[in-house]
């Protein structure tokens, strides 16, 4: 491994100083790598000092599940979205048959918080997950699945599609 990519994760890692003003509890950075094609090889680098110049994220756990779940929304919503039958579960159609997946209950707090009730979100979020069955719903655990023909999909070439 490059020696410049050790010193560009350790410069990374150190730059954050908080999150919602708190310590990181934990800040790797990590490479993966085939340095002989065959055997995976992966390197984590944890250094002690802090970036002096470091950053303060003022971000909060309901702003990361916000940030988790808006996409799925969106692209419920771009799509032509409709009710599975279960009546749970809302869809969008992509190209080639992709669809994206997510719990009603998870899209409708994930509006609301989109319209600006974001407090409370996080615990919503896990009062959801532990309400739903969601393998019964053809969905991961959190509340979303992705459903494509992945041959299909990575055979397009970028002009396609």
């Amino acid at each position: 491994m490059e020696s410049s990519i050790i010193q560009t994760l350790q410069a990374q890692k150190r730059s954050v100083l908080s999150i919602a003003g708190q310590p990181p509890y934990l800040a790797l950075g990590c490479v993966a790598s085939f340095p002989n094609t065959v055997d995976l090889e992966v390197d984590a680098f944890d250094p002690e000092e802090m970036e002096p110049e470091g950053v303060h994220l003022e971000i909060n756990e309901d702003m990361m599940f916000q940030a988790f779940y808006a996409p799925y929304a969106r692209a419920v919503e771009f799509a032509s979205h409709s009710l599975d039958g279960q009546e749970v579960v809302l869809s969008g159609d992509l190209s080639n048959g992709t669809q994206v997946r997510l719990h009603k209950a998870i899209y409708l707090r994930t509006t609301e918080a989109d319209d600006g009730r974001i407090e409370g979100m996080a615990e919503d979020i896990r009062d959801i997950h532990a309400a739903i069955q969601t393998q019964e719903l053809g969905l991961r655990p959190d509340g979303t699945a992705l459903v494509a023909d992945w041959v299909k999909e990575l055979s397009l070439s970028d002009w396609e599609g």
